[in-house]
């Protein structure tokens, strides 16, 4: 099942199904806390862009016999690693200088 999806760098609005989605998750303890990181890695769908998208969020966990580890409720934290900032990708015609200083001023 698919989820919408803005690419940050080109702004297409897209639904992100799961050839364009890999999931990773890695386990750990922190003082005696069993959590969970999630990495979720997207690509764009645009030909022109084609560019990666990496969130990363963070999980308590739970562990029971029956049914192993699970999260407990929602995200601790939720942050986009890759691009760190959004910004407009102005075209070729708006002046070099222009873009840098746009794009500086956003980082």
């Amino acid at each position: 099942m698919g989820f919408n999806f803005t690419c940050p760098y080109c702004q297409t609005k897209t639904t992100i199904n799961s050839d364009k989605l890999e999931r990773s998750q890695v386990r750990y303890i922190e003082k005696k806390q069993d959590k969970m990181l999630e990495f979720s890695v997207i690509t764009c769908p645009n030909e022109s862009c084609e560019r990666t998208t990496i969130f990363m969020k963070d999980y308590f966990l739970q562990f029971s016999f029956d049914k192993g580890y699970e999260k407990i409720g929602e995200a601790i934290s939720n942050k986009r690693i890759e691009p760190e900032f959004s910004y407009i990708h102005y075209p070729d015609y708006i002046p070099e200088q222009v873009r840098q200083d746009y794009e500086e001023a956003c980082n």
